[in-house]
């Protein structure tokens, strides 16, 4: 979890973008595809990405060898 400023000025919890594409990834089959598409897109080309943080949290969530294959199949 991580503190984050909402637009009107308020803090608030949240998780960070990390945790968050692998609750994307997690759930992708109940999202419309194109959307978790332009998510792990969008977060793969930020230049706020942490890889090894992704990776930490899809071993935990034991998603790693999926993470993986969608990080080498965007990296092509």
């Amino acid at each position: 979890l991580c503190e984050v400023q909402t637009p009107n000025g308020n803090k608030v919890r949240a998780y960070d973008i990390e945790r968050s594409i692998c609750d994307i990834f997690r759930s992708k089959n109940r999202m419309d595809p194109e959307q978790v598409h332009k998510s792990i897109n969008c977060y793969l080309k930020s230049n706020q990405k942490n890889i090894n943080k992704l990776l930490e949290y899809s071993l935990k969530m034991g998603i790693k060898d999926k993470i993986l294959n969608v990080i080498g199949e965007f990296n092509e």
